[in-house]
């Protein structure tokens, strides 16, 4: 999908184009790059673990050929996909130091306070605790430009040397959708059908949906059963039942143990009468065996039901 014609109700893709009654976008989310100054110009000196296709082949290429020296990794500013994700990345890179007794340091940028969710903060801040001599956390910083020629990135706390950078850029809705004028940086959509705000024949879910909710993969699941349903019934289908959105996340801190984020959301009306988004579940910031095996079974669930036996 590379452009949206919604006077013509059809979207543009590389084969062409093709018609529709009613869309639904998930497209996921474009790494603006180029908001980071110094780094357009030579995006290859970036491997970023948000990447798709080939510069994730080039991560892992580059990660089973590191030798030792200084990985730089970097949160961005504004709301982002899987929110541990970063830590648990400089996590996994100590561990990879410590394994294979490489010389070297991990350094994570990160623009808030503290690790986010802030439910989780405390057991992610213990476990890099844990690797403090090798993994340094850098909070409430920003990166303020990068060269690539010298091999530096400058930040609001000082300039560092890299061996191998890791920055993910501010995450933005692909150009094409907000050229379409569906919302900027994000698709602005109703939170309870997850309708477009400027067209009623469009719906958006996931990371390229402006929500109240998680940027997560098993928010998306879920939204996508609610903006099903919403569809079906512009199609004159009956109202069937669905779950809220809801989120269980297990980000895996050690070898053994993954901690555990359970939220759902709903809408309630406040005491001013607006409609309030409330949230509700339990956090669990002890690193468990059980966590793990339920992220485990959670993965192999998705995955099965994306590519089903025949």
């Amino acid at each position: 999908m590379t452009a949206l014609d919604r006077d013509r109700r059809e979207v543009v893709t590389a084969q062409g184009r093709v018609a529709y009654d009613w869309l639904l976008i998930s497209t996921g989310l474009r790494l603006a790059s180029e908001e980071i100054p110094g780094l357009a110009a030579s995006p290859a000196v970036n491997v970023c673990p948000y990447d798709i296709d080939a510069s994730l082949l080039e991560l892992r290429r580059r990660v089973a050929g590191f030798r030792g020296g200084h990985v730089v990794i970097g949160t961005p500013e504004g709301p982002y996909k899987c929110p541990p994700a970063p830590y648990e990345y400089a996590l996994l890179w100590a561990r990879h130091l410590k394994a294979h007794r490489l010389r070297g340091r991990v350094t994570l940028i990160d623009t808030r306070s503290r690790p986010t969710p802030l439910s989780l903060a405390p057991g992610l801040l213990q476990a890099m605790a844990a690797h403090r001599d090798v993994l340094t956390y850098e909070p409430f910083t920003r990166v303020l430009s990068v060269d690539p020629v010298a091999g530096t990135v400058d930040t609001e706390v000082g300039r560092l040397r890299f061996d191998l950078l890791s920055l993910v850029p501010p995450n933005r809705a692909p150009r094409f959708l907000l050229e379409a004028g569906l919302g900027d940086p994000f698709v602005e959509i109703d939170a309870r059908t997850f309708r477009s705000l400027a067209d009623e024949r469009i719906h958006a879910i996931g990371d390229v949906a402006d929500t109240p909710y998680a940027r997560t993969a098993f928010t998306a699941v879920s939204s996508g059963r609610i903006a099903a349903q919403s569809i079906a019934r512009g199609l004159g289908a009956p109202p069937a039942a669905v779950g809220p959105p809801e989120n269980v996340c297990f980000p895996q801190v050690t070898a053994a143990g993954a901690l555990r984020i359970e939220t759902t959301w709903a809408h309630e009306a406040g005491a001013d009468g607006a409609p309030h988004v409330t949230a509700t579940g339990s956090v669990d910031n002890r690193p468990t065996p059980e966590s793990l095996r339920r992220r485990h079974v959670w993965e192999t669930a998705v995955l099965n039901d994306l590519f089903p036996e025949q």
